[in-house]
């Protein structure tokens, strides 16, 4: 439920703060629409966050309790339809995507391709990914950890970090909405902007939110969180622009589509690592061997005689 309410807060904030420019109903004006666009890119992110977990865990309900709710079903078929719910989840985080497009272009009267360009593009390497580790749960009997929901759930606090990061950098592209004033306020006067610069105090908290989002996703280990995250966090913070909040937006969108082939790539590597080299078929004679040699002619058997004298 965390991505969906992040999701549809952010597409909000989005349509609440863009402002079109031109004449409306003109066939030769398409008019112009200033808006938070990386908003919307990762609204679109959190769509599909929540349509592959959402159709996962519901899967993972059905079939622990079966189809009306007699025995559960075996593991095969468990993790087969987990396999379909991935596929299922991608494709119906692009049509969210889609369909915040349309709404946004019917909204404001535009052509419907940018906002393709700025919902749909940013999410279809996780859709990609997500339907390639739909094909390996296909074919892998058993999940790593025990259960694919352990295995396939999104980080939260990854979720939290990125949703507030966005939305404070989307109210400081456009002032919406209007609560996060008073906060603008207090931060003002503890970090004054330099100049004339649109992204001010809050803006760049929002872009160290964002960049701690990333690291988190990158590393695993306590040390190796705290050796990335603050760096990275300080990196988006400092170096943040007007002109690169988007580009900001869709790399966090490919660090979730990273960490989505980050376990693919495990699923796949697992068994490989873990499994003990075997034994060579062609083992070496030893030195305290010697060939055994048939005794096919007239007389004692020389070899038999020597063995058991010698005990060999």
């Amino acid at each position: 439920m965390v991505p969906v309410a992040w999701s549809v807060a952010l597409f909000w904030q989005f349509l609440a703060g863009a402002e079109r420019y031109g004449l409306r109903e003109k066939t030769f004006d398409r008019g112009m629409v200033l808006a938070a666009w990386g908003g919307l890119a990762v609204a679109a992110q959190f769509a599909m966050i929540a349509t592959v977990g959402g159709l996962a865990v519901t899967t993972a309900l059905r079939a622990g309790a079966g189809e009306s709710g007699g025995a559960p079903l075996v593991g095969w078929v468990r993790h087969r339809l987990t396999a379909l719910a991935l596929v299922g989840g991608s494709v119906g985080g692009l049509l969210v995507a889609a369909v915040y497009a349309m709404v946004a272009a019917s909204s404001f009267d535009v052509d419907l391709w940018p906002l393709l360009r700025w919902s749909v593009l940013p999410v279809l390497p996780s859709a990609v990914v997500v339907t390639v580790l739909a094909m390996v749960v296909w074919r892998r009997p058993e999940p790593p950890d025990g259960s694919w929901l352990t295995w396939l759930r999104f980080p939260l606090s990854v979720t939290m970090l990125a949703g507030v990061g966005a939305g404070l950098i989307s109210w400081d592209e456009r002032g919406s909405p209007s609560v996060l004033n008073l906060l603008a306020w207090h931060l003002q006067r503890w970090f004054p902007s330099v100049g004339d610069e649109i992204i001010g105090p809050v803006g760049r908290l929002g872009g160290a939110c964002l960049g701690a989002a990333v690291g988190l996703l990158l590393v695993r280990r306590l040390v190796h969180r705290l050796l990335l995250v603050v760096p990275l966090a300080l990196l988006v913070a400092g170096t943040l622009v007007w002109r690169i909040t988007g580009t900001v937006a869709v790399g966090v969108s490919i660090a979730v589509a990273g960490w989505w082939a980050a376990r693919t790539a495990w699923l796949i590597l697992r068994p490989k690592l873990l499994t003990p080299p075997t034994a060579s078929p062609h083992q070496p004679h030893s030195f305290t061997s010697r060939p055994k040699w048939r005794h096919n002619g007239p007389g004692p058997d020389v070899n038999a005689s020597h063995d058991a004298a010698t005990g060999w």
